[in-house]
């Protein structure tokens, strides 16, 4: 019975038309199909133990491993559908039957040479492929997209056993239909947005936000796509650009409702005196809150206000690099960096353990840094307002700058 199954698919599809010119699926007929394994599987559980069962059981086997078989060939993978032979060949124990499997093995290499014959056409060069690629490409719907991803599969598998060069070029319009597929479920054009550049993505992205008014949720969409999209098709849009224009939109969101919510305190980041806060970076009155936790080595290490401030400016950098507001290497002119104490009793301290010291002499802590100006006013004006979330300090602020001022 086995026989048979495998004879009839195989014979099928060596004789599906196959040329050099195109890409072709292998359609074969007499298939078989999950829905004939459970009804065989729901017939079996009706019948009681005996020669028919047991025939049944093996029919049911053998039709589940045709239809394994069948989506190999149907995915042109015919390494595994070689495979899949081979061990139902070492199983045959009559010299007939290996002679038999013998032979499927030869169909199935013919098969895989006429695929080989089309590929090294098609992948003679990125024009040819590119040229095939489009033949492909209609509507993307369902249909569609599994002729696609049986294109690229076969082409993938093909480069992998004979052109291992071309292999990267494949992927890459794998990453191209993934980019396709995005951008039509996307509302916005990505092409036109994100491929074009950092500058015009920003530029719609406002008109979402001041003109479309658009809801939130709407918009924060629209740069997750754009951010897969980008990393799909190798914008030069930094994925970092993104990351930090999602924490731009959270603090946008803040803001719009904050007039309403000002009383209600959980919709923004409180900053207390005495407590440990959430690390980031946060506007305050027009003025940037940096929070950040960092490593103690020893005893012997004392954190200074120095200290404190230089770990602070790093993080400032490495915000401004993401947000391509500087360029690597280049200085960062930030003013005003004082730090915001800890009330501890009826003292102040610098930074706050957030992990005691271990057996090893390891320890972490934080600690507070505020800054008046970042780069000049323009700039600082920029981050408070777009990109930064606001804060709420606690009712005893006045308390932290008394501390700070009182020390100039």
């Amino acid at each position: 019975m086995k026989k048979l199954a495998l004879a009839a698919i195989i014979a099928a599809t060596v004789s599906c038309s196959t040329t050099k010119q195109a890409f072709q699926p292998i359609i074969p007929e007499n298939r078989v199909s999950q829905e004939q394994v459970n009804e065989l599987k729901a017939k079996a559980k009706t019948m009681n133990l005996s020669i028919e069962r047991i025939r049944l059981d093996r029919k049911i086997l053998e039709t589940e491993a045709s239809l394994k078989y069948q989506k190999y060939i149907d995915m042109q993978d015919f390494e595994k559908a070689k495979e899949l032979v081979r061990k139902d060949r070492d199983e045959e124990w009559s010299d007939n039957g290996k002679i038999f499997f013998n032979k499927k093995l030869e169909e199935i290499n013919k098969l895989e040479t006429k695929r080989n014959d089309v590929f090294s056409e098609i992948l003679k060069s990125e024009k040819t492929f590119k040229k095939e690629y489009n033949k492909q490409i209609r509507d993307l719907d369902e249909e569609n997209l599994k002729q696609i991803d049986l294109f690229l599969y076969s082409a993938l598998k093909y480069a992998q056993s004979k052109e291992q060069s071309k292999e990267k070029l494949v992927l890459s319009y794998k990453n191209k239909t993934k980019a396709l597929i995005i951008d039509k479920e996307c509302e916005e054009d990505l092409k036109k947005t994100v491929g074009k550049g950092q500058d015009k993505f920003e530029e719609r992205l406002e008109e979402m936000i001041e003109k479309d008014n658009k809801d939130f949720e709407e918009i924060f969409e629209f740069v997750n796509q754009s951010q897969e999209y980008a990393k799909l098709t190798e914008s030069p849009i930094q994925e970092g650009y993104f990351e930090l224009t999602k924490k731009r939109l959270e603090a946008y969101n803040i803001k719009k409702e904050e007039k309403e919510k000002r009383n209600n305190k959980t919709n923004l980041e409180i900053i207390t005196l005495e407590d440990l806060n959430n690390p980031g970076i946060y506007t305050y009155e027009n003025k940037i809150v940096v929070i950040i936790d960092f490593a103690l080595k020893s005893y012997d290490i004392r954190v200074n206000k120095g200290t404190l401030i230089h770990e602070s400016d790093k993080a400032i950098y490495l915000m401004m690099l993401k947000a391509n507001k500087i360029k690597r290497n280049q200085d960062l002119k930030i003013k005003g960096g004082d730090v915001i104490p800890y009330k501890q009793e009826n003292n102040f301290i610098d930074y706050k353990y957030t992990k005691k010291f271990d057996e090893n002499n390891n320890a972490m802590a934080q600690g507070r840094v505020i800054y008046t100006t970042v780069e000049n006013k323009n700039q600082t004006k920029q981050l408070t307002e777009k990109y930064l979330t606001p804060i709420i300090l606690d009712s005893l602020s006045n308390v932290i700058f008394d501390k700070i001022y009182e020390s100039k």
